[in-house]
């Protein structure tokens, strides 16, 4: 038996509580075709879910770990 895990979904923590569901969709599709993201209600984090691995793997090798959003919210 062959058991293949794909993670296509990443965490983004730390996010200012204004920032929408729109903001991390807007920042994250520059690095791959999204399938879904979501910021819980209350929370200050988010799950961006990509359409295939090569986005996480290959496409976000050059993304730093700090974002400065220069957006108005």
């Amino acid at each position: 038996m062959l058991i293949y895990l794909f993670v296509l979904q990443i965490f983004v923590g730390g996010l200012d509580p204004n920032v929408t569901d729109d903001v991390l969709r807007q920042l994250f599709s520059a690095y791959g075709e999204l399938v879904h993201v979501k910021i819980p209600v209350g929370k200050r984090c988010g799950f961006v879910q990509f359409a295939n691995r090569s986005a996480i793997s290959v496409n976000l090798k050059g993304v730093p770990s700090v974002f400065h959003l220069d957006h108005h919210f």
